[in-house]
């Protein structure tokens, strides 16, 4: 970025020396304009009083003076015409083509060119916005193609360990079975064996999932679904988790909510919810909602744990990101929990965000239609919660 900055330095200040230049003479020029127009008026005006006083001048002094007057408006009023003229060509025109360029650019627009016209150093100016413009669009390039290999890595080196894994997954299964006959020494390293043949077992899955979603080869398996029964059921399932880091599940939900969902890809968004607000919420309550209001289903998962300050919102749903990486590392977090959440929404034609203030814990909602794919217009739970003083209870 800095090297975009150094292509426009050097234009940008030749340019503001040549638009000042040009203003300043521009300014004389009006201001003489304006002065000498003046002087007429003041003529006039001595000639009027001269006459008021009983000084009359003779018809001949006062052709003249008329004369002189009519005189300096025909030569300055087009000068003043001129000058005004060349304000706006040489100052107002080129300013308003860059900010227009600029603005295009910001926007992601880096198609958008300025047109390389005018004077020598506003030409120069076109040229170097036009040189950053395409810069930043052969690095916009760059990093796609880089994107695009990495994925590709990614989903070749999860397939090519999906044989192996099976092997070890059969060897560990049939070792965590007899472990009964081992040694306590054994026995405890074949449960460890097994846990973490699960945890790699998940994330090879997890890593297919991703892959088959960035190739566009993910299905959506839509059925009728008790979205209400469904939260309850998968708050259930996590209530082990949740007992082991003291924190109490609190479920506020109607008693039926029907959607068209593939319920196993929901499970999966609530499953990492749920795991994410256990893991951060510090051992206080953890609070799920589910809320519907016309053809949009809202869910979200409240913890009061540590929270997250704005940028780390912004990191939130970056693949592998880790909020505190030597926290996640002592439970086996990989970064992937809340992508996969967040793709799987956008799969529904839903959305996936993430409100959070550091000390005050974190809120996740997750909106989806009732239909696959159907608008999102309105806001059955709001993103900010309640009780902070920034949402509003619907």
């Amino acid at each position: 970025m800095n090297g975009l900055r150094g292509v426009l330095k050097a234009p940008v200040r030749a340019w503001r020396r040549s638009l000042a230049f040009r203003f300043v003479v521009s300014a004389l020029v009006v201001q003489a304009v304006l002065l000498s127009l003046t002087g007429a008026w003041l003529v006039q005006q001595t000639v009027e009083g001269l006459t008021a006083l009983g000084a009359a001048p003779t018809d001949e002094a006062r052709s003249i003076l008329t004369r002189a007057v009519a005189q300096r408006i025909l030569i300055f009023l087009p000068l003043s015409a001129v000058a005004m003229y060349v304000i706006s060509v040489q100052v107002i025109r080129p300013l308003a083509a860059a900010r227009s360029t600029a603005q295009a650019l910001a926007s992601g627009d880096l198609a958008s060119r300025m047109a390389v016209t005018g004077s020598e150093d506003t030409a120069a100016l076109a040229r170097a916005l036009n040189h950053m413009a395409e810069e930043l669009s052969g690095r916009l390039r760059e990093l796609e193609e880089v994107s695009l290999i990495q994925q590709q890595f990614v989903s070749d080196v999860a397939h090519e360990l999906r044989t192996p894994l099976t092997t070890v997954r059969m060897a560990a299964d049939v070792i965590y079975e007899a472990r009964a006959e081992f040694s306590p020494v054994s026995a405890r390293s074949a449960e460890l064996l097994s846990r973490e043949v699960d945890r790699f077992e998940s994330l090879l899955n997890d890593l297919l999932d991703l892959s088959r979603m960035d190739a566009g080869a993910a299905v959506l398996a839509a059925e009728e679904t008790d979205l209400a029964q469904l939260v309850r059921d998968e708050v259930a399932s996590q209530q082990q988790l949740a007992n082991a880091y003291g924190s109490a599940l609190v479920v506020d939900a109607p008693k039926s909510c029907l959607a068209r969902v593939d319920a196993m890809r929901v499970r999966r968004i609530l499953v990492n919810l749920l795991t994410n607000a256990i893991e951060h919420g510090e051992g206080r309550p953890v609070e799920v909602r589910l809320r519907h209001s016309g053809g949009v289903v809202a869910v979200a998962v409240r913890d009061h744990g540590v929270g997250l300050s704005e940028e780390e919102q912004e990191q939130a749903f970056t693949r592998f990101w880790r909020a505190d990486p030597s926290r996640l590392r002592t439970v086996g977090g990989a970064g992937l929990g809340l992508p996969i959440a967040l793709e799987n929404a956008l799969l529904h034609g839903g959305s996936l965000d993430v409100w959070g203030r550091p000390g005050e814990g974190a809120q996740f909602r997750v909106l989806l239609p009732v239909e696959p794919g159907g608008p999102l217009d309105s806001e059955p739970w709001p993103l900010v919660p309640p009780e902070v003083g920034d949402g509003a209870r619907p």
